[in-house]
């Protein structure tokens, strides 16, 4: 692991390192809310949580698809941490890419503005103020991330609380109900 002032303090990968354990992963652990036993954590620990969260059926299949796509690398953040990062910043731009395709969905006029698109909505009433005020949020992180003016690094905790944040926000959005399987 690089340590130096002027570097980052995440693993140097080598072709000789690529399939060992990110050495941050020594220091986290789960802990068993029932019985209080202690574990190490591993990459399929944060698969099966990505696996758990729940979308909605009334999702698209094609934002579906894109959403798993972009959570599907999160279990070799065992072997590399900063795919945690790499991970928030894909399912912030699936975001974006659900609410182009709610848009399409609802046969409203394209707008190429993530930020007018999200007005839209909450001008035409199809977003509550605080579905608003979320996918405020949920832009403006993807503009950072989109946009950064420093290398990022979001770590586990933000990260995995960032993919249940867009999973909910894109379950939530008002998607027709009257979508015929061709549609999907």
């Amino acid at each position: 692991m690089n340590q130096s002032a002027d570097k980052p303090s995440f693993k140097d990968v080598s072709a000789e390192n690529w399939l060992e354990p990110d050495p941050l992963m020594a220091v986290m652990v789960n802990r068993d809310r029932r019985d209080g036993s202690i574990s190490s954590v591993i990459g399929t620990d944060w698969i099966r949580f990505v696996n758990d969260l729940p979308v909605s059926p009334s999702v698209p299949q094609e934002v579906h698809t894109a959403f798993m796509f972009a959570t599907g690398a999160i279990g070799y953040a065992y072997f590399y941490y900063p795919i945690f990062t790499i991970v928030s910043q894909q399912v912030l731009r699936v975001a974006d890419f659900a609410v182009d395709k709610l848009f399409e969905r609802l046969g409203l006029k394209p707008i190429l503005s993530f930020e007018r698109r999200l007005a839209t909505l909450r001008q035409q009433g199809l977003l509550t103020e605080a579905q608003a005020n979320r996918w405020g949020g949920i832009r403006h992180l993807r503009n950072k991330a989109t946009h950064p003016a420093w290398q990022q690094n979001w770590g586990l905790a933000m990260s995995l609380d960032m993919i249940r944040i867009v999973a909910e926000a894109i379950s939530d959005l008002p998607w027709p109900s009257a979508m015929t399987d061709a549609d999907q």
